[in-house]
């Protein structure tokens, strides 16, 4: 017996799958429970999850129909992604030349990911996952989040700078550093070992796995940050009702 091959044969693994991937429901689901839906990062938030939500079933209605292009929804998605990503951060980070490196990686990112699209729509043969790609994703959202908590440790120590794991910002990006951070050397190694995950079977598996388990832990943050309550926002508010 090939290794990983008892995986497939296991029901629950099959039902962690889906819950995982279902799981991206959750922040879309408490977004709307949220009683201040005024932060900016949070609507963010609930665009992007969004934009997996399609992405994913867009991808799972191309394979059905068995289309040699179903990985180009991915790579919309990814465009996508760097996109907002780069307008999270911009907002969030305030030095000046941390928002210069956002701008500069996120236009490389942009360039690069536009070409490689294009190239996989007028290209006969289909190139299939680039892992490379969002393995660059992957890598300017780390050093995003490390610039922001650098930011964070250096800035004046203020009454709400005390309590910063209480909002939403705090859990976004810890929640996308984690993801990122969890899929990036598999990225790499697919890339490097050039594995074809549709074919490989077993590799497949052991990739699922993985994502599976940090896109479950992403999305867990990400409903966290739903119920945080940015003390500034619950400041101002209570200021507006006592007037």
């Amino acid at each position: 017996m090939k290794p990983y091959i008892w995986l497939l044969k296991l029901p629950h693994i099959r039902f962690f799958f889906i819950i995982s991937q279902a799981s991206v429901l959750i922040p879309i689901i408490l977004y709307f429970f949220r009683k201040q839906r005024k932060n900016t990062e949070l609507k963010l938030v609930f665009i992007y999850q969004i934009g997996s939500f399609l992405s994913d079933l867009i991808f799972s209605i191309l394979t059905g129909l068995k289309s040699s292009k179903a990985h180009i929804s991915w790579d919309f998605f990814t465009i996508f992604a760097i996109c907002l990503f780069a307008y999270l951060f911009y907002r969030i980070l305030s030095n000046k030349i941390f928002k210069t490196i956002v701008l500069v990686i996120s236009s490389l990112l942009c360039i690069y990911s536009i070409y490689y699209l294009v190239f996989n729509l007028v290209n006969p043969t289909n190139k299939g996952f680039d892992s490379l790609m969002v393995a660059f994703e992957g890598i300017s959202v780390i050093i995003y989040s490390i610039l922001y908590f650098f930011e964070q440790l250096t800035k004046p120590t203020k009454s709400n700078q005390l309590f910063i794991y209480n909002t939403p910002t705090f859990w976004i990006v810890i929640a996308f550093l984690l993801f990122f951070s969890g899929t990036f050397f598999l990225l790499i190694y697919i890339y490097f070992q050039k594995i074809n995950i549709d074919t490989d079977i077993y590799f497949k598996t052991q990739y699922a796995i993985i994502i599976s388990i940090f896109t479950l832990i992403e999305n867990i943050l990400l409903g966290i940050a739903m119920f945080s309550n940015n003390k500034m926002e619950v400041n101002t508010s209570s200021r507006q009702q006592t007037y």
